[in-house]
């Protein structure tokens, strides 16, 4: 899932959109108590429109709210700074993006796995918590990509040396997870159903 999320991001990352969904519908076919085609398809519906949305100003929490509005920002408008500084109101962003990921399977499986939703967020504040560290200890580096300069955490390969492109590999990282966790811990979640 990790690799998927990042791939996602990475240029020409569309065809990984369409693969990226099918743990959602396979653990909902797995282990939703409708038998049946419609709710995993349904998951892995929400898991692909909530993929696709979110990819655009509102990875970037530590940089001016510049851009084309996310797709689903308009849910979160009311918070737009100067009611909340601009990494909070970022990171509402990604947690609406987010929960259209896992509306789908939340509501085939259990209401509990809806707290995916805190994983993109999550996932962008670690990494740009790294970038921050490694910036402040000298640890960027300036490449040459396509005739233009890129910086990247020297210690890490360029596919990730990002905070966004971390924020990916960790929001994918987290997504399987929980997945495997809701395999592992079904009884649990959907006795609280």
């Amino acid at each position: 899932m990790a690799a998927l999320s990042r791939m996602i991001g990475a240029p020409h990352g569309g065809i990984f959109k369409w693969v990226y969904p099918i743990p959602f519908g396979l653990i909902t076919y797995m282990l939703s108590t409708d038998a049946g085609f419609i709710a995993p398809m349904l998951s892995a519906g929400f898991a692909l429109l909530g993929k696709k949305a979110g990819h655009g100003r509102g990875t970037s929490l530590f940089e001016p709210l510049i851009g084309k509005p996310e797709r689903l920002e308009w849910l979160v408008i009311w918070a737009m700074p100067p009611v909340l500084p601009i990494w909070m109101y970022k990171c509402l962003i990604l947690a609406v993006c987010e929960s259209v990921v896992w509306a789908g399977i939340s509501y085939a499986v259990s209401p509990w796995l809806m707290f995916g939703l805190l994983c993109r967020p999550v996932a962008y504040l670690i990494g740009w918590s790294i970038w921050r560290h490694a910036e402040n200890n000298g640890h960027i580096r300036r490449t040459k990509v396509n005739d233009h300069s890129e910086v990247y955490i020297s210690y890490l390969p360029n596919f990730m040396g990002q905070p966004t492109q971390i924020g990916e590999l960790l929001t994918g990282a987290l997504n399987g997870v929980i997945l495997i966790s809701a395999l592992y811990f079904h009884d649990t979640i959907s006795v609280i159903r």
